[in-house]
């Protein structure tokens, strides 16, 4: 009798296993496709949770500082709208928008595609007016696009999917 109830425990027990591992595999594994990235997103970046967690390490003075510069760099992104806009083809346009009412919206042209891994890497901007070198890659996570650098999430800079 006890056999037969460490047996059946024993069975229900792997059932368990198989299926975590199972469910474990499907989850990690599943592919984006290029449709479920078109269209439009919107940057966010949380700079005052970023700091917050990085200045947990600093004295009081250093606290001060980088709280006031946090305080002064947060207020400066809620002036800039930055949108990515996901075309098929691997075409993609960034608008960075200075919300004052006088900066033009400036627009860039870039090429983005999938890695064996679905991660979304978008090409370098270079031109006459800016040159920045993209080091990271973009990944879908819960409906949402994460910024990862050297394989670690750079925690609180995402896209959003745009609704207008």
């Amino acid at each position: 009798m006890v056999n037969t109830l460490t047996n059946k425990l024993y069975q229900m027990n792997f059932k368990i296993t198989l299926l975590v591992s199972l469910f474990s595999v499907f989850a990690f594994s599943q592919k984006i496709n290029e449709k479920d990235i078109l269209g439009k997103w919107k940057l966010q970046i949380d700079i005052k949770k970023q700091i917050d967690k990085e200045s947990k390490e600093m004295g009081l003075f250093e606290k001060i500082v980088i709280k006031s510069m946090s305080n002064m760099i947060e207020s400066i992104i809620e002036e800039i709208d930055i949108t990515f806009d996901f075309y098929k083809k691997g075409k993609l346009t960034l608008i960075v928008d200075v919300l004052d009412g006088r900066t033009p919206k400036e627009i860039e042209t870039l090429n983005w595609y999938l890695d064996s891994n679905s991660n979304i890497i978008i090409d370098d901007i270079k031109s006459e007016k800016v040159t920045i070198n993209n080091d990271g890659y973009w990944k879908m996570v819960n409906d949402e696009m994460h910024f990862y650098e050297d394989d670690s999430e750079i925690e609180k800079v995402r896209l959003v999917r745009f609704i207008n």
